[in-house]
Formats: C-alpha cells, structure tokens, sequence
C-alpha cells in the first residue's frame, strides 16, 4: 500500500521543500502567494522531513491566527513569522523557546469576522442579538479561554431575565456556528464550548401558543373592520397573516413585487428582499391568495404599486408584532402569552388538520419543508391549484378548536 503523501511536502529538483500557499486574505499582509522553504534534504529522505514538516505546520497556524486577529482589532500584523530560519534539521532535537502568549480574540472581534466573511445570506438579527445578549449579561468573552461553565452562566443569566428556551436555543446555535467557523479558518484546534450545553426545558406549557378559537376571531375581526384611525396597512398585513399562516415579518417586509396578482392562481412570494431576510432556505414559498386577503393584497398593490409594500416600521419583527398584539387586545381578547399575533399560524394548522388537509401540503403552507419547490422552482399550476384548495378549506373551519383548551381567563363571555 503506498503512504499517504506528506502535506505541505514537495520534491523540486530532487531536493525536498516546505510549500504552503498563503490564505487568501492574507495575501495583501504577507505580499506573496505562497510560502516555501529548502529543507536541505534529498527526495527519497522524507521520514527525516516529517518532524521538520510539522515544526513548520505548528509555526505558520500560530502566524496565520495571529494576523487574522491583529488585522481585526486593527493594528499593524507581523509578517514575519518564528519559522523565517529554518528550524534545526536532522541533528539534535531544537532548542526550546519561550512560548509565545496567545493573542485574545473577543467574541465581539470572532463575530465581526464571521460577518464579513459570511454574512449576508442569512438572517443576521439573530446572530447579532446572541453576540450582544452575551457581551451584555456576561461580558464580552476570549474565546480562545471561553469554557461550558461560561456558557452556563450566561445561559442562567437569560434564564433568570425570563427569556424563553427556544430563544436561548437559537442564540446557542447562532453562537456555535461563529466559534465553529472562527475555529476552522483559522485552524484552531479547541473543543466549542457551545457545544453540548445543558438547557432547561418549559415544562409548564403555560407559554405555548393556542390557536385562537371562533369566539376570538369574532372579535378580532369586528375591531378591525370598525376601529376608526386604524390604518388600511395594519388591515391588510392581519388579513394576510389570517389568510395564509405566513409570519408577522414576512407579511410585513414583502415587496410589491412578490404580490403576484396576475396568475391564474394569484399568491404572494414569501422570499428574501432588501426589506428583510427569511428565517429559513425552507421558508421560501408561494401562498395562494384566497377570499378577502386576495382583495386586501390587490388594495394594497394599488397603494404602492413598487417598492416596500408596506412602511418601514412594518420591516421589523417585534415592533410589527408589539403593534399587533396590542390591537390584538383592544379586540377584546383576553391578555395572555398564548393568545398573541403568531397564534395566527396555530390557528390555520388546526384548521388545516380539521379540513382534512394532506401533510405534505400544510408544511409546504406553513414553510417547514427542507426546501420549497414552490418558492424555487416556478410554481407549478398543479400545486398552486392544490395549496389554494387546502386555504379555502381551512378558511371554513378557522378557529373550530375545543374550548377545553383555554383556561377560564382565557375564554371570551
């Protein structure tokens, strides 16, 4: 069986060489491509080549993180690394050196660098709001020294403020991913102390979401076909969440241009724009337009035929959501956690369910598929025709849900 080549090892004119080529981003830095060096050994002695590969390996990953994080927080890298002259070769083992103190990298640094190589095609609130969660509750963390225990306490900090386990666990998985991708650019070998995190779940059931009932309907819907002032934007975006089981955000970032009005099957394009991100790849899709959101869409559309559909405040999730639930109230539906705007989508899964409709179609409504063919791939007529069906028919039960599952407070009369 022949041995694995020696990585970083080549032969040029018979003599063995160190060739590695620079990063990329550090091009500019280093002013060369690529780095090499003569080991003074003649091919055919690559077992002498292997201890003086590594010395190399070890000296140029330090030199690598240590410019990556001089030239994040600014100041001027050395270009020069340890292992300008050549380390010892062959005879006697090298002289011990004085290592040389790690450079901190910040949380705050790690995720400046996660954003400007991979941002972008993401929703980078969530990224952004975990970085800022930690630096605020616990500090902003080294992440070269970052432990469990210190994921811990930040994680009992968001606790003790009252912040749900869903949202910590998507913090510790925005989180995981930064020090994930820092660790592996910059070649650091360390476990993720994101990793493995120990996180309480609710087990009370009081914060779930409910469906609203017919009863809460009923109200919602006479508040807002006769509150005076009330503006015809905040009208439409609760008809078309109502509607189409589509979140606050992506009812509220839509563009003119994802109003498709004139097909056969008219829908809406829940998709990213320079208004917002999605939350997912999967959540891309197309949402048939049905009963009184089509008309409300086609109102809307006239309003503002290009550009943001609706105005900027409407672009952000929990301003969106704080307006909604608040005229949510002034229907009269009673205050609770689990009666809030995105009670919607629960509301038109139940009635999915009770309509009888396919699996496979609700995830594709709701935006839990792995990827939608409606949204990527032109949206056959077939399937539009079948997604619009299955809207119709939860429209007749909207809100027919056991009163059972309320508590006393809960319950309207």
């Amino acid at each position: 069986m022949a041995k694995a080549p020696i990585r970083y090892l080549h032969a040029i004119g018979g003599t063995l060489h160190y060739r590695r080529r620079v990063p990329e981003d550090l091009k500019p830095m280093v002013g060369k491509s690529e780095w090499i060096h003569a080991l003074g050994l003649a091919v055919g002695q690559e077992a002498h080549a292997v201890r003086i590969v590594a010395e190399y390996n070890a000296a140029y990953a330090q030199f690598i993180a240590n410019a990556r994080v001089q030239k994040i927080t600014g100041s001027l890298p050395t270009l020069v690394p340890a292992v300008a002259v050549s380390p010892a070769i062959l005879g006697g083992a090298p002289q011990p050196q004085e290592p040389e103190p790690k450079p901190a990298v910040k949380l705050t640094e790690a995720y400046k660098y996660d954003l400007e190589t991979h941002g972008g095609d993401r929703d980078e609130k969530v990224f952004r709001v975990s970085v800022e969660s930690v630096a605020k509750l616990v500090g902003d963390p080294d992440i070269l020294t970052m432990t469990p225990k210190n994921v811990q306490t930040w994680i009992q900090a968001c606790t003790d403020k009252g912040q749900k386990p869903t949202t910590i666990k998507r913090r510790i998985n925005a989180l995981h991913a930064i020090l994930a991708r820092y660790f592996r650019d910059h070649e650091i070998e360390r476990n993720n102390p994101f990793s493995n995190t120990r996180l309480k779940s609710s087990t009370s059931g009081k914060s779930d979401r409910l469906p609203f009932h017919r009863s809460h309907l009923k109200l919602i819907d006479h508040y807002f076909d006769n509150a005076p002032r009330l503006g015809e934007d905040v009208k439409v975006i609760l008809s078309l969440i109502k509607h189409t089981g589509a979140r606050s955000l992506e009812i509220g970032g839509l563009d003119a241009a994802d109003l498709i009005l004139d097909h056969d099957v008219p829908h809406l394009w829940i998709r990213n724009n320079r208004h917002r991100r999605i939350k997912t790849k999967g959540s891309e899709r197309r949402l048939p337009l049905v009963g009184k959101a089509y008309e409300m869409a086609k109102a809307a559309k006239q309003r503002a035929p290009e550009g943001p559909l609706f105005p900027l405040p409407c672009h952000d999730t929990n301003s969106l959501s704080q307006r909604l639930n608040k005229l949510i109230r002034r229907s009269g539906v009673p205050k609770s956690s689990r009666l809030v705007v995105y009670s919607f989508r629960h509301t038109l899964e139940e009635a999915m369910r009770a309509a009888g409709v396919r699996e496979h179609t609700q995830k594709r409504i709701m935006g839990h598929t792995d990827g939608s063919i409606t949204g990527r791939y032109g949206a056959p007529q077939g399937m539009l025709e079948e997604l619009r069906d299955a809207l119709k028919s939860a429209s007749l039960v909207l809100g027919k849900v056991d009163l059972s599952i309320y508590s006393d407070d809960e319950r309207v009369g």
